[in-house]
């Protein structure tokens, strides 16, 4: 700090000039007015709060009332797969493109619902009453390496 400074700070005395500008600030509330001041509001409107409360709490109820009636497993995330029962697996040739894929399973009307799983094969959805001729579609591609239905008997 420089000798001005310093000259500047002993002779200032905190007290005296906070003393100087407290005329200059007006009237001040204390504290405990400022509560008063909430208190007599709050008593004031004291039915509206009584309403506003009740009807937030009816609101939630009625909120809880509804989520209660929902299906427990309504929700599901884009990455959790179905459990659907599928008609079907199917293996392709490792080189296989997606294309010629898409174009096996449209002839025979055959939809992928799961897959590929760890041995690389698919789980498919066969068409109703058609189930024979598509698993015969499947298995006439050259592509497909493993075509079985899932269930004992066929549809």
């Amino acid at each position: 700090m420089s000798q001005l400074d310093q000259d500047e700070l002993a002779g200032c005395n905190p007290d005296r000039a906070f003393a100087a500008l407290l005329p200059r600030l007006g009237p001040q509330e204390t504290r405990s007015g400022v509560l008063a001041r909430w208190r007599g509001a709050l008593a004031a409107n004291s039915a509206w709060l009584r309403w506003t409360a009740l009807a937030q709490l009816l609101t939630i109820g009625v909120l809880a009332a509804m989520l209660s009636r929902t299906e427990p497993h309504s929700y599901r995330a884009l990455g959790a797969t179905a459990k659907a029962n599928g008609d079907a697996v199917v293996m392709f040739k490792p080189d296989t493109s997606e294309r010629d894929m898409r174009r096996i399973l449209q002839a025979s009307g055959a939809r992928i619902i799961d897959g590929p799983t760890v041995t690389d094969a698919y789980i498919l959805a066969l068409p109703d009453g058609t189930a024979k001729a598509a698993m015969a579609r499947l298995d006439a591609e050259s592509a497909v390496t493993l075509a079985r239905p899932l269930a004992a008997q066929e549809r």
